[in-house]
Parts: C-alpha cells; sequence; structure tokens
C-alpha cells in the first residue's frame, strides 16, 4: 500500500512539473511567434496615392500601419512598384516604425511625412493593373496592393500567383487615394480597398464593412500544435504511471 502511495505522489508530482514545463513553452512559443510575424506580415500597407493633384513629382506617398505590439525596424525592407513588372523603387534606412503607428513614406514636397525619399514613382494605371509591393530585410513579400485593371502583364499577388481582374481594386483618379476599408488583410485587394476622394495619411482611414482575415493565423496554429503535444504527453505519462501502480500493487 505504501509503495502504491509513492507511485501516485510521484504522478502528480511528475504531472505537474510536466504542466509547468509545457506551459512555460506555450508562453516562448507565443513570444517567438509574436516577434518572427512582426518582422513581416504584420506591417501592411494600408494607404497611397499614386495620382496627386497636378503634377506628380515629389507629392506622391505611402502610408504603412504596424498591426502588431512590437516596434519593427524598417531597415533594408524595399517598396517596390509595378506596371509591367516589379521594381525597386527605393531601400528603407535603419527606421523603427513602432506599434500601431500610422508611418508615412513619401516623396519631398509632401508635409508632415514620417520618411522622405527622392521618388516613389508609381504607376499611374490606365489600360492595365499596377501594384505597390512591400518587401523585408530578407527578400519576403510582405504585402502586396495590385489596383486598375485588367492585368494583362501578369503581376504576381502576395501568394506569388497571377492575380485576377477580380482582386484588384479599383483606380483612383487625380488626388483620390486608395486605402483599406479597415485594418483586415484577406489578400483579395478588390474587397480590402476603396478609394478615397479625401486621403487621410498618418490617420485612420473610415470604416464601412468589417470584413474577416482569411489568412492563416500562424500564432493560433502553433498554439494548436503545442495543447495537441500536451495532450499526448499528459497520455503517454498517465499510461506509463498507470502501468507503475498496477505493478507495485500486484507486487503488494
Amino acid at each position: 500500500m505504501i509503495t502504491i502511495l509513492k507511485n501516485i505522489i510521484k504522478y502528480f508530482s511528475t504531472t505537474i512539473y510536466l504542466l509547468i514545463l509545457l506551459a512555460l513553452l506555450i508562453l516562448i512559443n507565443e513570444s517567438f511567434i509574436l516577434k518572427a510575424n512582426a518582422q513581416s506580415s504584420n506591417v501592411i500597407i494600408n494607404e497611397f496615392v499614386y495620382d496627386p493633384s497636378g503634377t506628380d513629382l515629389n507629392y506622391e506617398w505611402i502610408e504603412l500601419y504596424n498591426i502588431s505590439g512590437l516596434d519593427i525596424n524598417l531597415k533594408d525592407w524595399k517598396i517596390q512598384v509595378a506596371g509591367t513588372s516589379f521594381v525597386p523603387a527605393f531601400t528603407f534606412t535603419d527606421v523603427v516604425i513602432k506599434s500601431h503607428e500610422y508611418f508615412t513614406v513619401c516623396e519631398r514636397s509632401v508635409a508632415n511625412c514620417s520618411y522622405y525619399v527622392d521618388k516613389i514613382g508609381m504607376q499611374n494605371g490606365g489600360d492595365a493593373t499596377d501594384a505597390v509591393q512591400l518587401i523585408d530585410a530578407k527578400g519576403n513579400i510582405v504585402d502586396t496592393v495590385l489596383y486598375d485593371k485588367p492585368n494583362k502583364n501578369l503581376l504576381k499577388d502576395d501568394s506569388g500567383n497571377t492575380a485576377s481582374d477580380e482582386m484588384t481594386s479599383t483606380k483612383a483618379t487625380n488626388g483620390q487615394s486608395i486605402g483599406r476599408k479597415n485594418l483586415i488583410d484577406t489578400d483579395d485587394n478588390d474587397k480590402d480597398f476603396y478609394v478615397f476622394k479625401n486621403p487621410t495619411p498618418k490617420e485612420e482611414n473610415p470604416l464601412d464593412d468589417q470584413l474577416e482575415n482569411t489568412g492563416t493565423n500562424v500564432l493560433l496554429v502553433s498554439s494548436i500544435v503545442v495543447i495537441f503535444i500536451i495532450f499526448l504527453s499528459s497520455a503517454t505519462l498517465l499510461r506509463i504511471n498507470s502501468k507503475f501502480i498496477f505493478k507495485s500493487h500486484g507486487q503488494s
């Protein structure tokens, strides 16, 4: 009987230790995923003006938004623009976009900007799809916005697939901006973006339809995996200790 009690105590002690260890692993896992995710998919292109009123030269701008809870250094990130194909527009220097910050990247004549460049050079649409794209320091595609149609140059979306005409944003006209309906990114530019008559640089875009995020939630998937590991580990430990208990009971 004493042996059985010792094994029961040992089982529960080991189980508690294992659960504490796995809880710490979950916290570490979430922290890692958040930090890794913040280096790419948590920065989105939120609004931009590619056809300013009057001359385009020195008045184009792009607004980025950091949806994560972490500040992100944009050093060596790039903006690319596309007409017939994607070409680099500029590379960021050592600059930080803060958590939940509306961060504007502008040509020199735009007032009150977060970050200035000599030229962005976005295409004005017309008879084919054009695009603007954000690339991280490792060369990963972070966000792509395709506008106007038809996509006769076969420009690709975030997933690397040729975007259909149904998934490109409506064309803006002189002085208007293309901006997200909200901060959710479904990778369907036609659904995600409106044309705004009154651009709102460094401010929240007017809200309308609430969209569902159809992208993969990396943190949710990883948490499910960890929970599954906890279940398997606990079940295995229970079987092992049950064998010890019954074996000890048979010996007593």
